[in-house]
């Protein structure tokens, strides 16, 4: 929520050019597709008792690197480095 709304915020911005606007509606449709999805994966692990699973194997970098996207707008105001290994 908090990506989208910095998004929303840098939108509403008045001297942005029509590409740049694009640019943020694009990012807030690929931030709520990614918030949908987090919401069914947690509705799927909070009903995990009540059906039957095959689980999974995931890239634990993907998941880092997906991590490290949705807190883009925290890492760039706070200035934070992100150091991997």
């Amino acid at each position: 929520m908090r990506k989208i709304s910095l998004f929303v915020d840098q939108l509403l911005e008045r001297n942005l050019d029509q590409e740049k606007r694009d640019n943020f509606i694009e990012l807030i449709g690929k931030a709520s597709t990614r918030m949908y999805h987090l919401t069914d994966d947690l509705y799927n692990w909070a009903s995990i008792a009540r059906m039957e699973t095959d689980f999974i194997s995931e890239d634990l970098n993907e998941i880092v690197r997906e991590v490290i996207d949705d807190l883009e707008g925290s890492i760039q105001k706070t200035g934070a480095k992100i150091k991997i290994d």
